[in-house]
């Protein structure tokens, strides 16, 4: 998972989430106004990926700032985890 991002405005987007499945070289990318926050990124990978292909084994990401603690504390609730 990373983002694009700096890129001209396009039908109000300026934001691209790209999520690669290692395997099967499949590419999500979906299009965003802005940087979502965590609990926002959460909901939108649940909802364009893992709602699709289910859960996977592992995620592997940048560490950017928008993936580590906050972004799986938003996930784990999501999911119910406590």
């Amino acid at each position: 998972m990373d983002f694009i991002t700096g890129l001209p405005r396009s039908r109000g987007n300026t934001v691209i989430l790209t999520i690669v499945d290692r395997f099967s070289k499949l590419v999500h990318a979906v299009p965003l106004q802005k940087l979502p926050s965590a609990k926002q990124l959460a909901e939108i990978v649940a909802r364009h990926v893992f709602r699709l292909h289910g859960l996977p084994e592992n995620i592997t990401s940048d560490r950017g700032p928008q993936f580590v603690a906050a972004f799986w504390r938003e996930f784990c609730k999501l999911l119910g985890i406590t």
